[in-house]
């Protein structure tokens, strides 16, 4: 109820409404009082509603001043403020896909891992010592799941300068337990520099604490080795450390190294 009237020269006795020059009409009471107002077109009236919607809290109609409050707590409908712990906590991820092309860091399952080479190697040291010594350049650690096969493959040369027939010995071993080895190979009784020799060991994991392996080879111009068998117990699902190892029979010259050394991974 508007007590005044904003023109009274646009009050004439008698006459109850009128209509002012932004279009708004007013109607006149007894002595000029304006006991009602029609609202013009973009008024808004009191009894307009402000509400609330999810996050916020206030709100109301437009009889008086109204504020609307973010509404912050953890709880659904709530709002994370910017120092909320929940933003820098550490928790485990839920299970999501990548592609190969987002993995730049990091350690994966050996489980995960495609079939493939596991370890390559080349020209190793010379042995020339009478017991097993490594042969590789530095022994890396092999991880397979159960019923996965490895197929190691060794390429070596041995060298004897004695002129007298000598021996030599190749280990396989998986976590310090030798899982294939060679009986000492027969060599020719002449000075034979630099023949070639192959050893090639297949295992399968059949169990975590179980590895059974088999090997043959050739030496010099054809000799087969004697197959060689073994069985490794330690846990390869978990990683062993791989090495191969050789020694030479003493009494004379000679000399073995490992020309290049591949462990590949097969998986059903």
């Amino acid at each position: 109820t508007l007590i005044a009237c904003p023109d009274a020269s646009l009050v004439t006795p008698g006459v109850t409404t009128f209509t002012d020059a932004a279009g708004v009409t007013w109607t006149a009471g007894p002595q000029t009082e304006v006991v009602d107002l029609d609202m013009g077109t973009g008024e808004v009236p009191a009894a307009r509603t402000i509400t609330a919607g999810t996050g916020l809290t206030g709100g109301g109609d437009l009889t008086a001043d109204r504020t609307l409050t973010v509404d912050f707590g953890a709880g659904a409908g709530k709002v994370t403020q910017g120092n909320d712990s929940r933003l820098s906590d550490a928790r485990t991820p839920t299970a999501h896909v990548h592609s190969a092309a987002d993995l730049t860091s990091g350690t994966i399952a050996d489980a995960r891992l495609p079939p493939g080479l596991l370890a390559v190697q080349g020209n190793g040291p010379a042995i020339t010592a009478t017991s097993l010594t490594t042969m590789l350049n530095s022994a890396p650690t092999i991880t397979a799941a159960v019923g996965d096969h490895l197929r190691v493959i060794i390429g070596g040369r041995w060298n004897n300068q004695s002129g007298s027939a000598k021996n030599f010995t190749v280990a396989v071993s998986l976590g310090g337990v030798t899982v294939c080895s060679t009986s000492l190979i027969a060599a020719v009784s002449s000075a034979a520099p630099d023949r070639i020799w192959k050893l090639v060991v297949d295992c399968f994991v059949a169990s975590t604490s179980s590895i059974v392996c088999v090997g043959d080879g050739l030496f010099g111009s054809g000799s087969m080795f004697t197959s060689v068998t073994g069985t490794g117990t330690g846990d390869i699902t978990a990683g062993l450390t791989f090495d191969v190892r050789g020694s030479v029979q003493s009494g004379g010259s000679q000399g073995i190294q490992a020309l290049f050394v591949t462990v590949a991974r097969s998986r059903a």
